[in-house]
């Protein structure tokens, strides 16, 4: 079982000297999960010189992957809250560098091309936030937001690093090898760090963990917290889960995006990729100053303000001229909100459902924000298709992000406490 919430150890400073090794382990392995979403921008160009694909059916194989999270993450939840996320974790890491390494064999069959981002699904599947926000939660309690800021900052690392590190395969060795050196890069840096350090509570309370981990944990016991059906019977459930996924449909739709977006509008290619460099490198200071925040102020509000910040994000680049210091400034409130969607909804599930089924319910979320990532950059796509422009997308991306917004303006206040079931 996982710790409960009287076991973890008692101050910040505690949580962190126990913990801060799991926290450099889910960077690492969130990391490895955005992957997808910050480079496949890079491949649009070479792959409709040599395919003669459209932007749509280049951006077909995320919806793939979202149709497979969004039907499978729940019951991806209720595995993880039956066997602990370190065995779902690990293999999850092989299956998907080697599934996104295979994106290099694509022919012009878009049936191939489907069928090859179906094994990046089930890799993608295993590794899921729902495995890095149920390890880190487990473990943390007064620190729990800066954990997970740091914790989940891992995308906004491969949403500053990806971008650079997928141009200079490209150009180096052409888009086939670039896959190939990509999901290799990731593999030997994940793999070692979660074979070390990724031991959850539940690993912890299992003994299947290193003798010093181990030694830490407490006795098992039942976990406080909701069961299934009234949380889903819950209103609250419902809105955050639903402002979760909308919210998903600007930001991850405007990030695959943002490169083409901005070369269109007359920006050098260099001038994009460092655009979105920064958004990567925005993320991660917002996650952490929202995870700062999280611990000390109203999460709801705070929340809210975050969801809605896409809005003016969308109209900015709707009306983008070109100009590279205005694509810095897009990419950088893209990147705020980027930084705190994903931790803020995790950070209030956790407060309001508690940790008895945490792994299920966010399962819900986190299959729900699948299905958005994966719809977003196909919609976008197919916007530009038929219209030859993104302005019905960031149009209706905008509209999103404020009802996004007001969903969680709406939320109550979270429980003190939850009852321990015998």
């Amino acid at each position: 079982m996982l710790r409960t919430e009287s076991t973890i150890p008692e101050g910040r400073l505690g949580e962190w000297r126990e913990g801060w090794t799991l926290v450099l382990a889910s960077l690492a392995g969130m990391s490895l999960g955005a992957l997808m979403t910050y480079t496949t921008g890079l491949f649009v160009a070479p792959l409709e010189a040599e395919l003669g694909w459209s932007r749509s059916t280049i951006m077909s194989g995320l919806t793939v992957n979202a149709v497979m999270g969004g039907v499978l993450a729940p019951f991806m939840g209720a595995m993880i809250d039956r066997f602990g996320p370190r065995k779902i974790a690990i293999p999850g890491v092989l299956v998907f560098c080697a599934a996104f390494a295979l994106l290099s064999t694509a022919t012009l069959s878009p049936i191939h091309w489907w069928g090859l981002w179906f094994f990046i699904g089930l890799g993608a599947l295993m590794l899921k936030p729902t495995i890095w926000t149920y390890a880190i939660v487990s473990r943390f309690d007064q620190a729990r937001g800066l954990a997970l800021a740091l914790a989940l900052s891992g995308a906004a690392v491969t949403g500053m690093l990806g971008p650079v590190l997928a141009h200079h395969f490209i150009e180096s060795f052409g888009w086939r090898w670039a896959y190939v050196a990509l999901g290799a890069t990731y593999a030997a840096i994940v793999l070692p760090l979660l074979l070390l350090f990724f031991y959850s509570g539940f690993e912890l309370s299992r003994g299947g963990a290193r003798a010093k981990d181990a030694a830490a944990a407490p006795a098992a016991k039942a976990l406080p917290g909701l069961d299934i059906k009234n949380a889903l019977s819950a209103p609250v459930f419902w809105k955050i889960a639903i402002a979760t996924m909308l919210v998903m449909f600007p930001i991850i739709g405007s990030i695959v995006h943002l490169v083409p977006a901005l070369t269109d509008a007359g920006l050098a290619r260099s001038g994009a990729v460092a655009a979105a460099s920064v958004l990567g490198g925005t993320a991660i200071g917002g996650r952490l100053v929202a995870g700062l925040l999280l611990d000390r102020m109203n999460a709801r509000l705070l929340a809210g303000i975050a969801f809605m910040l896409p809005a003016p994000a969308c109209l900015l680049l709707l009306g983008f001229d070109g100009d590279l210091v205005m694509a810095i400034v897009i990419a950088v409130m893209f990147g705020v909100c980027t930084g705190a969607e994903l931790e803020m909804s995790s950070y209030l599930a956790s407060k309001h459902f508690g940790l008895r089924n945490f792994g299920t319910l966010f399962g819900i979320v986190a299959g729900l924000m699948a299905i958005a990532s994966g719809l977003a950059p196909a919609l976008a796509g197919l916007a530009y298709d038929l219209r030859g422009s993104y302005q019905t997308a960031l149009i209706g991306g905008a509209v999103l992000a404020v009802i996004a917004g007001v969903l969680i303006f709406s939320l109550p206040r979270h429980p003190a406490e939850f009852p321990v079931p015998s």
